[in-house]
């Protein structure tokens, strides 16, 4: 039994022996099956709201990059994905890109990126911003499937949520 059954029998069988026979064992019975049903409500599996999506392996979509709204018009999605030994890729709506980065607990900080070099017109900013946004980032933090980082003041800079990855695309729009 679990521990709140066990104190609800000891104070019934305790009620019983100070009120006599005026405890029946089917109010006994009762009170011990309306606890256990309780109970079973309880452990029953509610959606865990602390879990949280991993860091690394996650494709993770930008989705806000400098407080506004990532453009749909990108050639390239913009997206981020850690990998092991402080290895991130991704795209910054427009150019493929890859570096490292460096995590301890919530600070982050982004080393150096290479990037394919194409001239891509209609971006709507996302590659600009994107740019920046790895910049500025010293803080990262994940709350359920979104990535937020943010800069050294507290300030949010981006926010990522966790996607399938797209199916691989050719040529440029």
């Amino acid at each position: 039994m679990a521990p709140i059954s066990q104190r609800l029998v000891f104070m019934l069988k305790t009620l019983r022996q100070a009120a006599g026979s005026a405890m029946t064992a089917a109010a006994i019975t009762f009170a011990l099956s309306l606890t256990q049903s309780v109970e079973a409500r309880a452990n029953q599996s509610a959606p865990d709201v602390s879990a949280v999506t991993p860091l690394e392996g996650t494709y993770w979509k930008a989705i806000e990059l400098g407080g506004k709204p990532v453009s749909s018009s990108s050639v390239r999605e913009a997206h981020l994905i850690f990998k092991s030994h402080g290895q991130v890729s991704g795209a910054d709506g427009c150019n493929r890109l890859r570096g490292s980065y460096e995590l301890k607990r919530e600070a982050i900080t982004f080393g150096a990126m290479v990037s394919t070099r194409m001239a891509c017109t209609d971006t709507g900013g996302t590659d600009r911003a994107f740019g920046q946004v790895l910049k500025r980032a010293r803080r990262l933090r994940i709350v359920g499937d979104h990535l937020e980082l943010s800069d050294a003041a507290g300030r949010q800079v981006a926010v990522f949520r966790a996607a399938d990855q797209p199916r691989a695309t050719t040529g440029a729009r």
